[in-house]
């Protein structure tokens, strides 16, 4: 089975769709200061499911003849325009500040953040983690999403089940070590410490490869399961104590698995399809939506409640909108500049 038959992972496809909205949500409440919602494990998730879908997609083809510089191009195809996307609307916020305040404001995001940070998807070095991806702040998980990926393409030459279990093992006791060191899984986002992100990154991205593995080998039980099981386990997981959250990656590895094993219905295979396609887009405007929002309102006296409850559903429209109109049209542009093929830059659907 090839790139081009391979079934679309549905379930997995809504869950990262569920793990969006749920970032949303909890970024939404921390600018309204309300009560905090247990979002920082909806990450390690999406690390996790790209370790199953990478190698679901690519992994025959990396071994039969796809070059690394052949991947690069696909996943450059595949995430760079959307991201680019939420940086040129990072900076609105910081025009509408130089409005207000000042030109010379606007010279600190432009010269400092934008070139070369920004445009090359670099964290800028300072110590302090928010101020690392200062334009687009979920960047810092597409960050080290790329250089997991790209690690994963350097030892899959060498990739056994019995290496990858104690690539697994090792990246699950970093991973233990750094959640002691800092009190949870809440880290990596720039900094200094996205040297530890690197281990937070890689535990999750390891053991979906080793889900992906177990389940390609068919040494997983072939149980069925109900369709909500995965997302309703997710969203119990959220409510771990924030001294458990190392444990979630061993219960998220049964969740993909869940995941995988499911067979949704007509209406829920629409509902999980238009999450997933949503997913990224929501993941990588979502933050700058709402800070424009609030930065033009606040600026014309409007109370900062009122703006961010109606900021939540323009994230939608906003992520709807630069998925169909601008992000189809910026692959198909690039697709054939880098003489892709286009299936293949498909093959990750929602990722």
């Amino acid at each position: 089975m090839n790139y081009v038959t391979r079934p679309r992972l549905v379930v997995l496809d809504g869950l990262r769709g569920v793990a969006a909205v749920v970032v949303l949500i909890a970024h939404t409440l921390a600018k309204l200061r309300w009560p905090a919602f247990p979002s920082m494990l909806a990450v390690d998730l999406f690390f996790m499911i790209s370790g199953f879908v990478i190698p679901f997609a690519y992994e025959e083809q990396l071994k039969s003849g796809l070059s690394a510089a052949r991947f690069a191009m696909i996943r450059f195809v595949r995430l760079y325009p959307l991201y680019i996307l939420g940086v040129a609307l990072g900076l609105i916020p910081h025009i509408i500040w130089a409005w207000y305040e000042g030109v010379w404001r606007l010279r600190i995001p432009l010269v400092e953040w934008l070139l070369p940070w920004g445009l090359l998807l670099l964290p800028k070095p300072v110590p302090e983690p928010e101020h690392s991806f200062m334009l687009n702040p979920a960047a810092w998980s597409l960050f080290l999403e790329c250089v997991v990926n790209a690690l994963y393409v350097l030892v899959l030459p060498y990739l056994t089940l019995r290496l990858l279990g104690v690539i697994v093992g090792a990246s699950a006791v970093t991973l233990a070590i750094a959640a002691s060191l800092f009190g949870g899984l809440n880290f990596g986002t720039g900094g200094w410490e996205l040297t530890w992100g690197l281990a937070r990154a890689g535990c999750p991205f390891a053991i979906g490869v080793l889900v992906y593995r177990l389940w390609q080998m068919r040494r997983l039980p072939d149980w069925q399961f109900s369709t909500l099981l995965a997302p309703v386990l997710f969203l119990l997981t959220l409510a771990l104590p924030t001294g458990l959250t190392s444990w979630a990656v061993v219960v998220f590895f049964f969740l993909v698995w869940v995941a995988v094993q499911s067979s949704p219905g007509r209406r829920a295979t629409q509902v999980f399809t238009w999450l997933g396609d949503l997913s990224y887009t929501l993941y990588m405007v979502h933050y700058a939506v709402l800070l424009t929002v609030q930065t033009a309102g606040l600026k014309e006296g409007l109370p900062n409640t009122a703006l961010l409850l109606g900021a939540f559903p323009m994230t939608f429209v906003v992520a709807a909108v630069a998925g169909r109109w601008y992000n189809r049209r910026a692959r198909t542009i690039l697709v054939g500049r880098f003489g892709l093929r286009r299936e293949r830059v498909e093959a990750t659907r929602a990722l």
